[in-house]
């Protein structure tokens, strides 16, 4: 089912996309610009989260609250992007590192007080009003001097590093041109959709369509922080990198020549001492493993398989990377990953899960059952007295909330001690039994019922008044005086005697309104038994002093 506003579920997509970012590039070996890297992402997750809570907010003074307290990370995004790029690209921290930061900091601080005083001098937003008159419209802003100001020093920034971007682009080895090409995508997007906003060409969703973007940034990142060599093979460093790599690498050209390989390839059986200059097919254990990954070392497509090496028992996991130049492919990479003791964890780890899982389910149903037994009357199946007094405060809490009545109905069987003498315990304790299924068969699954005592049983009707629950008792009789005659099973021919009293009409607390419930028991049984009588009918003289006693 789709949300009435996705705006919502978009940002916190866009909030987990960029945190998690953060925290797997905090994980990785250290790279150029990798603390950049976390700062900016950090600083987007800020931002989009607070674009969040500000689409959730229902009160416009909330709003925009979160729309000010959004700029640390508007400012901070731009300008840890900035901080990565060119470290990344350069291989090092740019001179004056400490004091740029520091700058970016103290600019991001100053605007966010800017954002926080603007009733005070409108700099940043001279004038807000609402995109509709619908509960929780979005908020449109009229931006001030400081806002431009801001604005347009982050767009120089953004500018420069897109400049420095393209330059390197132009001068990089095919395999990393798509490395630079993600970087420009990464932060076109956002970027784009900021000037269009700015520009009052394009809302999404009455709202800035920037901190939206940030998830498909963070599509993008996640996508190039997976290719290995963009971590681990930084410009600077790719040719020792790629020797210094645990796992095989191969690279064909395109004739099916092997043009390059690095120390970890002569790990697989039957490989030359120099393969380089070997024809692929002549290479039995790689062909064993890539297998159809080897066709055409033309083809444009990257893929990938899991293979296992019988005659060392190892199992790769290799990924085909096709290599381009001036536009067209001149060859292949592969990268042959051991997964062995990968596998054999997952595997492990597989099995202790199902049994651990197993395990849960019957601790959760012994606690279920546990928990039944407990609240429940072992021999009539209904809710014991405990149970009673755990819910009796919520059910009470809830009928004031709700400002409804609850009817309290105590049941007694007629003449129970005589039934026990002339036909014995068993049919005694056979027409109890019968007692409690009838009355849990009979109410509704908002309605309680307890045994409260030998023969006696407190059924607890939310919702209903005195002369509803009278009715209802009514039919409960009815229906257990046919039942209790056909003698099935035990149970011989039994009535009942009930009184009824009902919150707030007879009383104002549970003591009360048992003590009335009980008093209107009473007069039914000494009116004959065999009868339902509600406190409300009970007579004059003594009991209406046992009513103004209750009230």
């Amino acid at each position: 089912m789709i949300p009435a506003n996705p705006a919502p579920v978009l940002l916190l997509l866009a909030v987990l996309a960029t945190a998690w970012i953060a925290y797997r590039g905090r994980r990785l070996p250290p790279f150029p610009g990798r603390d950049k890297l976390v700062m900016m992402h950090m600083a987007a997750a800020w931002w989009a989260f607070a674009a969040g809570m500000e689409t959730l907010a229902s009160a416009p003074a909330e709003k925009i609250l979160w729309a000010e307290l959004a700029w640390p990370g508007i400012v901070l995004a731009p300008a840890g992007w900035a901080f990565f790029v060119w470290s990344y690209v350069n291989g090092r921290a740019p001179r004056r590192e400490r004091l740029f930061i520091g700058v970016a900091a103290l600019v991001a601080a100053v605007t966010t007080v800017v954002a926080l005083t603007n009733e005070q001098h409108h700099l940043l937003y001279t004038s807000t009003r609402l995109a509709g008159p619908e509960p929780g419209a979005a908020v449109l802003y009229d931006h001030g001097p400081w806002f431009f100001i801001v604005t347009g020093i982050l767009y120089l920034v953004m500018l420069a590093t897109v400049v420095i971007t393209v330059s390197e682009l132009q001068r990089a080895p095919t395999l990393y041109r798509m490395h630079y090409l993600g970087l420009l995508g990464a932060v076109g997007l956002p970027w784009i959709a900021n000037m269009l906003y700015v520009a009052g060409a394009w809302r999404l969703f009455d709202f800035d369509p920037t901190p939206f973007a940030f998830l498909v940034s963070g599509l993008i990142f996640q996508a190039l922080l997976g290719r290995r060599e963009f971590v681990s093979l930084p410009p600077i460093a790719r040719n020792a990198l790629l020797d210094a790599l645990p796992d095989p690498v191969f690279v064909i050209d395109a004739h099916g020549l092997v043009v390059e390989v690095n120390d970890a390839a002569h790990v697989l059986p039957d490989m030359p001492g120099d393969p380089v200059g070997a024809r692929v097919a002549e290479l039995g254990t790689l062909v064993e493993l890539a297998g159809p990954l080897l066709g055409n070392p033309l083809s444009p497509v990257a893929g990938s398989r899991e293979a296992e090496c019988r005659s060392i028992g190892r199992q790769f996991e290799i990924r085909r990377i096709p290599l381009a130049h001036r536009g067209r492919v001149v060859g292949t990479m592969l990268i042959l990953r051991d997964v062995t003791d990968r596998k054999h964890m997952e595997g492990q780890l597989r099995l202790a899960v199902e049994t651990l899982e197993r395990r849960l389910t019957a601790n959760v149903d012994l606690q279920n059952r546990l928990r039944e037994e407990t609240i429940r009357d072992p021999l009539t199946g209904v809710y014991n007295r405990r149970f009673f007094d755990e819910v009796r405060s919520d059910l009470l809490a809830d009928a004031r909330l709700r400002s409804w009545p609850i009817a309290a109905v105590i049941l007694d069987l007629d003449h129970f001690k005589r039934l026990n003498d002339e036909h014995g315990h068993q049919a005694g304790d056979a027409t109890l039994r019968a007692t409690g299924a009838l009355l849990l068969k009979s109410i509704r699954k908002s309605d309680f019922v307890f045994r409260i005592g030998g023969e006696e049983f407190l059924a607890i009707l939310p919702g209903m008044d005195a002369g509803g629950a009278v009715e209802r008792v009514e039919r409960w009789a009815a229906a257990f005086r046919r039942m209790t005659a056909e003698a099935r099973h035990g149970v011989v021919p039994s009535t009942f005697s009930a009184g009824v009293a009902a919150f707030p009409d007879h009383a104002s607390d549970w003591e009360q309104l048992i003590r009335c419930a009980d008093r209107a028991l009473y007069s039914a049984k000494s009116a004959g038994r065999n009868r339902v009588v509600s406190f409300a009918d009970l007579d004059d003289g003594d009991d209406a002093a046992e009513k103004r006693a209750v009230a």
